[in-house]
Formats: structure tokens, C-alpha cells, sequence
């Protein structure tokens, strides 16, 4: 389709000392309007964010259709203490009966969902074999390895929650020189979601024990701590606490669909391939991207709206590893900016896995910075959702081998090179 549009002047002229402009000759822009199945491949990538850096984690419940539990190690506990009245100078004395053990959770209630009464239950999940594999910790999540916990009312649940831990066990740990991975979970009539801040922030869980049962003994504080794997900090880090999904909030995929979100999340990945001398010579006046959302009745709390941002690559050619690639993606004015800079979201739409229909997301300035920057931003859109690896929610998409009607498509408004006429 070819859309006729008159532009007025480019300049005024003042002649003289009239005040009546004279214009320039009326000039002739055809704009074109034309829809491509520009979107050539599409793939949907799990495992986001990466193990361990989540800003929160997530303790849910919701029968066979979601289930995390979230683990966290404090593997260098206090040992000794100086007793109260003993001069600053004296040896320290071991920890023989430490007492009022408890944990403190920073929860983020805004988005934690609990019924009337809830329970949580403490493990002791420190084992000897690969212990970040949910295969392996969720047998431990069994009585014999109850370490703490209560029930709670759902009006407890506030900014800080304590979990208080059984003395008798936490001594044994202390006074066996073990160390302490306690794994947490929600336990309720109906589902539960708490979610509490991780180590990645300033928040992350305390551990609390007085060095003696005495009133005046001192309160020992901890921090999350890993130390295994010991040569690589990153990993250390990423290893102090994490989600343990037992039960994830995706499925399988039907033919032809992509998906964004879920637990553990996903993000798609469209290949566009749009004519270059569209892209390189013309001026591009609007630039849509359009999906076909796919109704997702099976995820948990197929109603609540989601927000799913379009980001791009901005990793060079050097890093072959695709999940990697795809995990740097970032949002285009954080592209266009600096490739190092967190910006925030701007470009977002909100949706529910249960809707369906036409989304459109504006991809104009993109368009533009493939054009300027060819060597850096390679012609690939990733699509994630906002609160990716602690939010369930479970977006479906049609994609590239769908009927023609439902695939991804781009929609161009652009002046061709040549188009401008002079009458």
C-alpha cells in the first residue's frame, strides 16, 4: 500500500520589511505502508536469570502446579565468644549451648500471596554430594531433618519475618564445627507465595543466635555465606542462596508457539531479516512488531498481567555461547546509552497468560540503531518478562511456523531514497 503525502515548506523568507512569509514550493513525500514475515526464526531459551542472582527468592506452594523452596548457606558460623564481665584482653571461650536461634526474612509482601494461616518449615539440607541439584536436596526436605519453623497467620506476614530454629539441633551444629544450609518451605490449606530478598541485595536472610543462654550473653548475626565452590567468587556468590524449583510453573510447548516467563523462566529470541535497502537508505517512519498471543490456561495464576520487555543484543560476535548472548540482552535505550548501564524499562506491554490477540510493540528506534551501529547490535529481538525467575506466570506466543495469519510479522511506514519530487 503507497500513501500520498503533501509536506509544506522547508524555510521562510521575510522580503523587504513585510512580515508575510514566503514559502518554499510544495514538495511530494510518498510514504510507504507495507507488512513483512520478516521474522525468519524465533527460539525460546529457559534457565533465566542464572543460578543464584535472582533479587529475591520465592517460597511457594500451589499443589501440583508450582512448588520452590529456596535454600541458604551459612557455611562460616561464629564458634567462641568473649563472656559478659570478662576483660576485653581475656582468650575466647567456645560456644557450648547457644540459644534463641532463629532466621530473619526481608519479604517483599506487595507480591507474596499466603491464605489465612501458612506454616513455614526449616531443613537442614548440608550434604557431601552435588548440592545445588534439586534431585538430590529435595529428599531432604524430610522429619528427620526439621530444624525449625511455625504456623503463622496470614496477618503476620509483614516486612521482616522470623523463622525461629530448634537450639538443640542448632547446637549440635555449632559445637560439631558443621556448617549450616538450611532450606525453607511453605506449607498451607491453599497456595502460598512468599517472596523474601536474596543476597543479591542488602536484605538477604540473617541468622540469629545468643552465644549462651544468659540474659546478657551477645547476639551473634550472620549473614548468607558460601564457600564452596572455594577458587571462584562469582560462583560463591551465586551458591550463597538460591530457588529450588521442585515443581515449575511451565510445561511443555505446543508446536509452532514461543514462550517468555515461567519458573524456571524463559526468554524468545526473533531472527528479523528485513531488506537492506529499506533498513540502510530509507527513512523509516514507524515500525511495528506483531505477535499473536496464545491463551496459557494451565500456568499458575493464569490471570495476573505480566510485563514483557523487548530487549537486544549487544553482545559482540566473540561470545558463541548463545545463552550467554541472550542473558547480556538489554533494553534499547540502555543499548543506545551504554552497553554497561542498568536503564530502566520504557517499551513494555501487560498481558495475562489466559488473553489472547495482536500485541504490538514499536520497534522505530530500533530500526534506526541497527542502521547506525551495524557492527555492535546484530538483528535480533529478545523478549523477557519483568519479575523473570520469581514470578510463574507462563506467556505463550504463536510463532514463525504458525498459519500466516498468527506469525510474527513487522509492519514498515518508511520514505524510499528516492521518493522526494519537486513539482
Amino acid at each position: 500500500m503507497v500513501l500520498a503525502a503533501v509536506v509544506a515548506g522547508c524555510a521562510e523568507q521575510e522580503v523587504g520589511s513585510q512580515s508575510c512569509p514566503i514559502l518554499c514550493p510544495q514538495q511530494t513525500v510518498v510514504v510507504k505502508d507495507t507488512t513483512f514475515d520478516a521474522v525468519f526464526t524465533d527460539t525460546t531459551l529457559q534457565g533465566f536469570p542464572s543460578f543464584g542472582s535472582s533479587l529475591e527468592l520465592i517460597v511457594a506452594s500451589a499443589g501440583d502446579t508450582l512448588d520452590t523452596r529456596a535454600i541458604i548457606r551459612y557455611d562460616s558460623l561464629t564458634r567462641s565468644f568473649l563472656p559478659v564481665g570478662f576483660p576485653a584482653d581475656s582468650p575466647l571461650v567456645p560456644i557450648a549451648n547457644p540459644d534463641s536461634a532463629r532466621l530473619r526474612l526481608y519479604v517483599d509482601t506487595a507480591r507474596s500471596h499466603v491464605p489465612a494461616f501458612f506454616t513455614i518449615e526449616a531443613y537442614d539440607v548440608d550434604t557431601t554430594s552435588a548440592d545445588s541439584l534439586t534431585a538430590l536436596l529435595t529428599p531432604l526436605f524430610r522429619p528427620d531433618r526439621l530444624i525449625g519453623g511455625r504456623l503463622y497467620a496470614a496477618a503476620e506476614l509483614l516486612d521482616t519475618l522470623s523463622v525461629p530454629i530448634d537450639t538443640a539441633k542448632l547446637r549440635a551444629i555449632v559445637t560439631g564445627g558443621r556448617r549450616l544450609r538450611v532450606g525453607l518451605r511453605v506449607v498451607a490449606s491453599g497456595s502460598a507465595e512468599i517472596r523474601f530478598f536474596s543476597s543479591e541485595t542488602s536484605s538477604g536472610a540473617r541468622l540469629y543466635y545468643k552465644a549462651a543462654p544468659d540474659s546478657g550473653a551477645q547476639m551473634v548475626a550472620h549473614l548468607p555465606r558460601s564457600l564452596t565452590p572455594p577458587l571462584y567468587s562469582t560462583l560463591q556468590q551465586a551458591y550463597t542462596d538460591y530457588s529450588l524449583i521442585v515443581k515449575g510453573a511451565f510445561g511443555a510447548l505446543p508446536a509452532a508457539t514461543t514462550a517468555v516467563g515461567g519458573m524456571p523462566a524463559r526468554r524468545f529470541v526473533l531472527t528479523v531479516a528485513l531488506p537492506d535497502r529499506i533498513v540502510d537508505s530509507s527513512e523509516v517512519v514507524r515500525a511495528t512488531l506483531t505477535l499473536t498471543q496464545r491463551p496459557n490456561l494451565d500456568t499458575y495464576r493464569a490471570g495476573d498481567s505480566l510485563a514483557i520487555y523487548p530487549l537486544v543484543l549487544v553482545a559482540t560476535s566473540y561470545i558463541l555461547d548463545p545463552f550467554r548472548a541472550v542473558e547480556l540482552a538489554v533494553p534499547l535505550t540502555g543499548a543506545i546509552r551504554s552497553q554497561y548501564t542498568r536503564q530502566s524499562y520504557s517499551d513494555s506491554l501487560r498481558m495475562a497468560p489466559r488473553d489472547s490477540g495482536v500485541r504490538a510493540f514499536e520497534m522505530t528506534a530500533l530500526l534506526r540503531e541497527w542502521r547506525r551501529n551495524k557492527t555492535f547490535l546484530r538483528r535480533v529481538i529478545v523478549f523477557r518478562v519483568g519479575d523473570e525467575g520469581f514470578d510463574p506466570g507462563d506467556l505463550r506466543f504463536f510463532g514463525t511456523g504458525a498459519p500466516a495469519s498468527v506469525r510474527p510479522r513487522i509492519r514498515l511506514q518508511y520514505v524510499p531514497a528516492a521518493s522526494r519530487q519537486i513539482p
